[in-house]
């Protein structure tokens, strides 16, 4: 069955998204590299995520910005995101990382979920090294990332606790699930901005000492929360670390997982609502509300959403391709029109004529611009 045929109607925007940021963009953080925009859902790719579009992006505005920094045995990445995206994929293979929810004075903060956990502006989440990611994001966020060794972490959370307060175990830290602390709180957002404004003012001129210290502030201030009393630290880690038995989110991930394992993801024949609900023993009811509440759409919709996400990253890779081959760019414009129908048909679109139109519709150029562009 093709990608194009089934119950459900071509995907739509969705109605509910919010509003996507102004053309101005957001000004970069202070205490940062250089910003670099992200251009498309291949920018992400090439940073080892799989990222699909839920909603058209506006052609010419890009879906995020990113910086970067380095202190002692501390990555920083902060950034922006700004459409309709699903997000998977690991962030940090051999790291924790402190993903931060940051306010944003610029617009209103977008609707965004972590696993099965709706996120704040000022909400903490600590991932496990190598743990995947599981994003979903309608609207507007800025991020801060801070990657730090396993030991490094334990290290802070002996040297902040008080001699009657709780010790967080960091193994529960370091393996399983994610952590989900809400509200850090103002001081602690106080703290990270006057740490990132004092590397931003002295850069490389700070001294081994100064920057160890910086780092310290800025593991601190997001730490702090953890450590609590005995009895309400220890409740607030298995609390936040727990996920429901078959969450909406945890259903999305098992036919996600499905449809890769069966290749119906990549343009495999597409299976239909029932036998996706028998091989999870789901009712129709149960698998429509996990992919609403999850991701805001039903779960045809986002198996052919999947589908143009996919079918954009086979273009661009063919396109490089062509324009490493012999003969250059000159090959590849000449092979475009076979290349996209074969790439087309290879992911399950077999009308090609609307294809075309739903990917512009998706993408702001045509599945030919996508072959010979020049990004």
């Amino acid at each position: 069955m093709g990608a194009d045929s089934g119950p459900e109607s071509p995907p739509e925007p969705l109605a509910e998204s919010p509003a996507l940021p102004p053309p101005s963009l957001p000004p970069p953080a202070a205490g940062l590299w250089p910003e670099r925009l992200l251009h498309g859902i291949e920018a992400l790719a090439g940073r080892g995520l799989d990222a699909t579009l839920l909603a058209p992006q506006p052609p010419g505005r890009p879906l995020g910005g990113l910086q970067r920094a380095e202190l002692p045995a501390m990555s920083l990445r902060a950034g922006w995101l700004a459409g309709s995206l699903r997000l998977r994929g690991p962030l940090a293979r051999r790291q924790v990382v402190l993903a931060l929810h940051l306010p944003d004075p610029e617009a209103a903060a977008g609707r965004l979920r972590l696993w099965h956990r709706a996120v704040a502006p000022g909400d903490l989440c600590l991932i496990p090294p190598g743990l995947e990611l599981d994003a979903c994001l309608h609207g507007r966020a800025r991020f801060l990332l801070l990657a730090v060794p396993p030991g490094q972490l334990r290290v802070a959370l002996r040297q902040m606790t008080p001699a009657d307060g709780f010790a967080p175990d960091a193994t529960p830290l370091l393996r399983g699930n994610a952590v989900h602390v809400p509200a850090i709180g103002a001081a602690a957002l106080r703290r990270i901005a006057a740490a990132l404004a004092i590397q931003g003012q002295f850069g490389a001129g700070l001294s081994p000492r100064a920057r160890q210290l910086l780092r310290t502030e800025l593991l601190e201030a997001c730490l702090q929360p953890l450590v609590r009393p005995a009895a309400a630290g220890a409740a607030a880690i298995a609390e936040a670390s727990a996920e429901p038995v078959m969450s909406g989110a945890y259903i999305v991930r098992l036919v996600e997982d499905y449809l890769t394992v069966t290749g119906a993801a990549a343009g495999g024949e597409l299976p239909d609502i029932d036998t996706i609900c028998t091989a999870f023993r789901l009712s129709r009811r149960s698998l429509a509300r996990a992919f609403q509440d999850s991701l805001g759409v039903g779960p045809m919709t986002y198996i052919r959403l999947l589908r143009l996400s996919q079918t954009r990253r086979a273009l661009l890779a063919a396109r490089r391709h062509g324009s490493s081959s012999p003969g250059g760019s000159s090959q590849a414009e000449g092979a475009a029109a076979p290349g996209v129908t074969g790439i087309a048909l290879g992911h399950g679109f077999t009308e090609l004529g609307r294809f075309a139109q739903l990917y512009r519709r998706m993408f702001g150029e045509t599945p030919s611009e996508t072959l010979r562009a020049r990004h």
